[in-house]
């Protein structure tokens, strides 16, 4: 009974040093279960390494053997302390790496958004850029287009002053043929007596769109019938020509003198190929007929609307 009390002493004292330590358990399982038989708990312990029942030193056991247990017990609380503290350590380390990883992160997040504000201010330089560089190539193109029409415009005014120099050199011609009627023995058909002369004397420059039309058709008319021309080519010419001298409407009330011009200096040229300047010319050298009256009308019309100074 004495010797009962002593080992049951013995083992709560064991059990009292090692309670609630697990580490204890992993580390020496054939010494937990020399001390409580059996660790079922504990699946790398085979049944070789710890016995099924262990028979806990007698009271007449070596003293000895208490001593190196409690030493051993001791040794593994003091690599369980170390195991702790390594672990804190570890912890610690963790915590300051994922502290670390975290301040990174949000770093490149900073660094990220900076970067998308950059993009995004480039982008819009970018393209404004390119619609003011669109616009300045737009507008460079129009500018090219005025150019070419004016370059057009001007050619063609240099185009109608050389036709109407030229058709105002053969009018000069014509006048001094007329005067000439008296060299040439005909001292009858003078220029002074020809009444092309009194016509052009009484006629009146016409002040109205209408007034010009009028003579012009008039002329028309008769000279097809003293040419034996039909009245349908008559009429044509006579169309055709109205059309190229109002191509633009807005002239017909304010610039009379521009539609004389292009009257006076047009290429289009009745049945039997001649224009209207060549015909003009023709009726003032015969000086024949009624046709003289309407001629002078003309010639008045252009001299004072198309030639300035003009005075025969």
């Amino acid at each position: 009974a004495a010797a009962a009390r002593d080992n049951a002493k013995q083992k709560k004292t064991l059990l009292a040093s090692s309670k609630g330590d697990d580490n204890v358990k992993q580390n020496n399982p054939s010494l937990l279960g020399y001390l409580f038989g059996s660790s079922k708990s504990d699946d790398n312990v085979t049944k070789k390494d710890t016995p099924q029942t262990t028979t806990l030193p007698t009271a007449g056991g070596s003293e000895k053997e208490m001593q190196d247990l409690k030493q051993e017990i001791a040794k593994l609380k003091a690599e369980l302390g170390k195991l702790k503290s390594e672990n804190q350590k570890t912890k610690d380390k963790s915590t300051k790496l994922e502290k670390e990883n975290k301040d990174k992160a949000a770093k490149f997040e900073k660094e990220k958004e900076t970067h998308k504000v950059i993009t995004a201010k480039l982008e819009r330089e970018n393209k404004a850029k390119d619609e003011k560089l669109a616009k300045l190539e737009k507008e460079n193109e129009e500018n090219k287009k005025k150019e070419s029409e004016l370059e057009k415009e001007n050619n063609a005014n240099k185009d109608k002053l050389t036709k109407l120099e030229s058709t105002n050199e053969e009018l000069e011609k014509e006048i001094k043929t007329l005067k000439s009627f008296s060299e040439a023995g005909e001292s009858d058909k003078t220029f002074q007596k020809s009444l092309f002369k009194k016509e052009y004397k009484n006629a009146t420059a016409p002040m109205y769109m209408d007034q010009l039309f009028c003579a012009l058709r008039l002329f028309i008319t008769e000279y097809v019938k003293a040419e034996g021309i039909s009245a349908a080519d008559g009429d044509k010419f006579l169309r055709i020509l109205q059309e190229e001298a109002m191509k633009h409407p807005d002239e017909i009330l304010t610039k009379l003198q521009h539609t004389a011009q292009r009257l006076w200096t047009s290429d289009l040229k009745l049945s039997n190929g001649r224009p209207l300047y060549s015909i003009l010319n023709e009726v003032i050298r015969k000086d024949e007929g009624v046709i003289v009256t309407h001629a002078a009308v003309l010639a008045r019309a252009i001299n004072e609307l198309c030639v300035a100074g003009r005075h025969l």
